[in-house]
């Protein structure tokens, strides 16, 4: 038995290692520690601990005790004692073990080479652990280089999102004087100032919406937003949307239309105006970006679940064709008005660009078919949070104060409704498909009493086409002003390319979405006066010869926000 001892400690001093020293001898690791720690040549702090403890004379069932562990395993730090191993008093356990490990001894002889074998294999292990390491490295350069081509797609798609969507639009708005006489025109060039027809000319945002340009409108032609108003498509063009049917027209409500309504208030959203404001500053903070919308019902999904109501309460009408006299009887409001939170560029084309209805038909089903197929699993979802959030509503209003304050009861019901409501949104915003721009003109009525008309066309667009600076990982460069540009070239609808002041012209338009009125034909018209034949008689009126009269109706003329001036173009707006 002392010729292991003395191995072990002879081993050890050759390998270093506790579990090598015992695989090598074929023993246990935990005789190898005790001979070492006997010997003073491997220590622990575990093993130190029990050392101070042993020569307090404590015995191995205490310092378990003390130390909460296992009897075993405070035996297994001990040094061996005398006649443990070697000596002349041997245990009789002693002299067992003694066999035992001469027995064991012999076996591990004969095991030498499957223990080479073993580190063979351990050392193959190692090399596979190295090689997996090595392919996940790869792996981790692969994906790294993913994210990285993954991020530059989506800043390459930002840079074609900002050159497709045109930087300005150059419209036309010209009012419909079909019926005026010739006599009528006479008074309108003698007292008016008019050339060829009362007609304004703006250079607007390419973001800007139907919704602001409605704004603009009113300001350039002297009305104050005081009636009704809508945009539709020229009787001609409405056909070839629709083929005058009421189920093709169904699949475009939402994304052209909006479905007839008379929620005034969801309509005229942001009709915040208050007494004692300035108009001219209220439209223009109207008509200028940034645009959005803030309404509810003329996101495709809300538009949709009318229209589903619709087919099922009048199923007889599927089939028949869009006539306005059909409608007239169920709906306020046409079925030709179209979505006003739509991008005018969406929904007008150049000049440039030929009306191809084929293209725009294959166009118009690709954009539709995602959000068609989505629809009835939307609109069952919407269902859902809209009941939560009538649910959640009253709940909230319950625990009001008495003057409408807010109280800690209401506050958990005001945070879901808001957590509801952005969800809603989503699903909103989600669902919209694309409008494809196809019309030639746009047909915008105010005031249906007095009837005023006004044909809109864009007679010119111009389109970032610049090179924009990146960073090495893809980031277009950005400061203060925006992107950057290594090289800049704006090209109009024709592809002739611009500079000087027209190009920081119009790129003072698209950065600060502010509409410019570039040319005005004609005096500026006032609300309530009996339509275009009405003004002619106003102008004869105030010019005549009769003072009273005069003094009459410029008064009246003046509280309608009538001025009598003739604005440069550059001021109207």
């Amino acid at each position: 038995m002392e010729k292991l001892y003395q191995q072990i400690i002879d081993v050890y001093k050759e390998t270093g290692s506790v579990k090598e020293t015992a695989e090598r001898l074929g023993t246990y690791p935990i005789k190898v520690r005790r001979v070492l720690i006997t010997e003073g040549m491997w220590e622990s702090k575990t093993s130190i601990q029990i050392g101070e403890l042993l020569e307090q004379n404590m015995a191995a069932a205490q310092i378990a005790e003390r130390l909460v562990m296992s009897e075993k395993n405070v035996q297994s730090y001990m040094p061996y004692s005398r006649g443990q191993y070697g000596g002349e008093n041997r245990s009789s356990d002693a002299v067992r073990s003694e066999e035992y490990r001469g027995r064991q001894h012999v076996a591990a002889q004969k095991q030498v080479t499957r223990s080479e074998g073993r580190k063979r294999k351990q050392e193959t292990g190692v090399q596979e652990e190295l090689q997996e390491q090595r392919q996940l490295l790869e792996e981790l350069r692969k994906e790294k280089k993913r994210l990285q081509d993954e991020k530059r797609k989506i800043w390459d798609q930002i840079e074609r999102e900002k050159k497709r969507i045109p930087m300005a639009l150059q419209l036309h708005l010209e009012l419909d004087m079909e019926y005026v006489t010739e006599e009528e025109k006479e008074i309108l060039h003698r007292y008016g100032r008019m050339e060829k027809s009362i007609s304004r000319d703006f250079i607007v945002p390419g973001t800007m919406t139907l919704h602001g340009l409605h704004y603009a409108i009113m300001k350039a032609f002297g009305w104050q937003n005081s009636h009704l108003h809508r945009y539709m498509p020229n009787d001609e063009e409405f056909k070839q949307m629709t083929g005058c049917k009421v189920k093709n027209w169904n699949r475009l409500v939402g994304m052209y239309f909006r479905f007839p309504s008379e929620d005034y208030e969801d309509i005229y959203w942001d009709d915040d105006y208050e007494e004692g404001m300035s108009v001219k500053s209220w439209f223009r903070s109207k008509y200028c970006g940034p645009y959005f919308y803030g309404g509810t019902g003329e996101y495709y999904l809300a538009c949709q679940r009318e229209v589903e109501w619709f087919k099922q309460n009048y199923p007889n009408l599927q089939n028949k064709s869009t006539d306005q006299r059909e409608w007239d009887a169920l709906f306020v409001g046409r079925c030709e008005e179209m979505l006003e939170r739509s991008q005018i560029w969406t929904v007008l084309k150049t000049p440039a660009e030929p009306v191809d209805w084929k293209t725009w038909k294959q166009e118009m089903e690709r954009a539709l078919e995602k959000s068609e197929r989505k629809l009835p699993d939307t609109l069952k979802k919407s269902a859902v949070l809209e009941g939560q959030m009538a649910r959640a509503e009253e709940r909230c209003w319950e625990y009001m104060g008495e003057n409408g304050e807010t109280t800690r009861k209401a506050v958990p019901y005001i945070q879901q409704m808001e957590q509801l409501d952005r969800k809603l949104g989503n699903l909103y915003m989600d669902m919209d498909p694309e409008p494809i721009p196809v019309l030639s003109e746009l047909c915008y009525q105010y005031d249906f009493g007095d009837d005023w008309n006004v044909s809109v066309t864009c007679t010119n667009a111009w389109y970032d086409r610049s090179v924009y600076a990146r960073k090495e990982d893809g980031i277009l460069v950005n400061n203060r002003n925006g992107f950057v540009r290594e090289k800049t070239a704006v090209l109009d609808a024709y592809g002739k390319e611009i500079s000087g002041a027209f190009l920081e012209q119009i790129s003072t338009i698209a950065g600060k979405e502010k509409p410019v009125c570039i040319a005005a034909d004609g005096p500026e018209l006032v609300d309530d006066i009996g339509g275009i034949h009405g003004f002619c008689d106003f102008l004869e009126i105030i010019h005549g010869n009769d003072p009273g009269k005069k003094r009459f109706y410029k008064e009246w003329a003046r509280g309608m926000g009538w001025t009598g001036r003739f604005s440069k173009p550059e001021n109207i707006l």
